[in-house]
């Protein structure tokens, strides 16, 4: 699921309340949800997200989809902090 503005949002003040309260209520929904589904990833809401881990798993060569890395890549930067303690 993606939330996105549109140019549409910028030339009508109404249409973009309108999506604005929209987008707040899916991520009032994923803030609820997210429990519920333990590998979604949602950046923004600092919901499975590590900034840290990402940068690591694009330096180690992956591409695509970090949710599809994220797994085995909490246990890759898990190592690496281990490793320098």
């Amino acid at each position: 699921m993606m939330i996105w503005t549109d140019d549409y949002e910028a030339l009508d003040p109404a249409l973009a309340a309108q999506r604005r309260t929209f987008r707040d209520e899916i991520k009032e929904l994923l803030r609820e949800r997210h429990a519920d589904f333990p590998r979604w990833i949602v950046p923004p809401l600092g919901i499975n997200f590590d900034e840290r881990l990402f940068r690591l798993l694009r330096h180690t060569g992956r591409t695509g989809p970090m949710a599809a890395h994220s797994a085995r890549g909490q246990r890759t930067a898990q190592q690496a902090t281990q490793t320098r303690d």
